[in-house]
């Protein structure tokens, strides 16, 4: 059963995300919504995980180059082919100005499928 309140739409662009506590890249974009995204990286992330994140912008939207919200983990698979792990994250308290950057994010980079 699909819950989302948004659709998640494909972005045109590369937009990684890295953890702000330890710095590393836990991963790329793959879709993304006002409420949340899923990623794709090397490593597993767990159910229910708390992270503060650093998506870097493909260029600066409203004078803002790097969004750092909060999220939390809902679920991972691991793709058998490739050997990554896809994981979806739901933003936590999302600010007004980011929200409204990632909507501007969608509405230039998203692709229509």
């Amino acid at each position: 059963m699909n819950i989302r309140k948004n659709i998640r739409v494909h972005l045109s662009c590369n937009l990684d995300v890295y953890d702000r506590v330890t710095g590393l890249n836990i991963g790329r974009i793959i879709d993304i919504s006002g409420n949340g995204m899923m990623i794709s990286g090397e490593d597993q992330i767990n159910t229910n995980t708390s992270l503060y994140i650093t998506m870097e912008l493909p260029e600066k939207i409203n004078g803002v180059e790097q969004l750092h919200p909060a999220c939390l983990t809902h679920w991972w698979k691991k793709d058998t082919d490739s050997g990554m792990f896809f994981t979806g994250l739901t933003f936590k308290n999302l600010e007004s100005r980011d929200k409204k950057i990632i909507d501007s994010l969608i509405k230039k980079y998203g692709i229509e499928e």
